[in-house]
């Protein structure tokens, strides 16, 4: 559910947590804002006839890691406790995951489904090259 606020505008700032829809007060004047957010966040302030009111697109941050070999792309700040658990996985690998899945710890449902196929492909080429011996 949207949660509404009253932004004062003048500060030159938004305040406020998950705000989907609002209304802001810019000089003196009521307007609807509309943030949409998805890969990139826009917002658009104004009331949608151009009278005044500017737009604006806010990029999201992008983090790339470092998992069993591969890269894996995330949108967010840089997170250490998270990088330092990855480091970990990729030297530990299984028996590392089995722990963590025990605790359950998860770093997410994309993380960990990739990290799944990642640990799959590295079992299937480990007995591969054992075959090959």
């Amino acid at each position: 559910m949207a949660k509404k606020t009253k932004t004062n505008m003048s500060s030159g700032s938004l305040t406020g947590t998950n705000i989907v829809t609002g209304t802001a007060n810019v000089n003196g004047n009521w307007a609807n804002s509309t943030i949409t957010i998805g890969n990139n966040v826009n917002a658009i302030y104004g009331n949608g006839h151009g009278s005044w009111g500017t737009g604006a697109t806010i990029t999201s941050q992008k983090t790339t890691y470092v998992i069993l070999g591969e890269e894996y792309e995330t949108t967010g700040y840089p997170d250490s406790t998270l990088s330092m658990a990855i480091a970990t996985l990729n030297i530990l690998v299984k028996p590392y995951w089995i722990e963590l899945k025990k605790q359950n710890f998860t770093f997410g449902y994309d993380m960990d489904k990739f990290i799944e196929e990642r640990i799959i492909v590295l079992d299937r080429d480990k007995k591969i090259d054992d075959l090959l011996k």
